[in-house]
């Protein structure tokens, strides 16, 4: 695989196509290779950081993920509030903002809708540091 794609930093969008072309095609096989499998994370990883670069996604709240959440699956303010364990009001103040959600509503969210605690967690500033080339060049 390396020979066909050797594991390099993404640069560009054609390359960014083949590399995610390789990484559809080896996640369709149904048993991949130690050798293959590892290539498959690092390529992963590479096409991941391009992604965050050229195409960052915007982070969104704790209160946007619940919205979103509550109008894809056609639920009401009072059935939402079921799974949550609160009552309707409590979800009606949580999207308007005026409360958070609490621990125990995150966990109930979390396994109710099979996603990750994280996607109700309030969003931490990260600091990285991102270098290119051209820099240092």
């Amino acid at each position: 695989m390396v020979d066909k794609f050797p594991l390099v930093p993404i640069e560009n969008d054609t390359h960014f196509t083949k590399a995610h072309a390789i990484l559809v095609e080896l996640a369709g096989k149904e048993k991949m290779t130690r050798g293959e499998s590892q290539y498959f994370d690092v390529l992963s990883k590479l096409t991941g950081e391009y992604e965050d670069i050229h195409y960052p996604i915007k982070p969104v709240s704790p209160r946007e993920a619940l919205s979103y959440i509550l109008e894809q699956s056609g639920l009401s303010q009072g059935q939402m509030g079921k799974i949550m364990g609160c009552r309707q009001g409590r979800v009606s103040e949580i999207l308007a903002g005026v409360r958070e959600l609490s621990k125990q509503q995150i966990a109930r969210l979390s396994a109710h809708f099979k996603v990750s605690t994280d996607l109700f967690l309030p969003k931490q500033v990260k600091r990285t540091a991102s270098f290119s080339r051209q820099r240092f060049a």
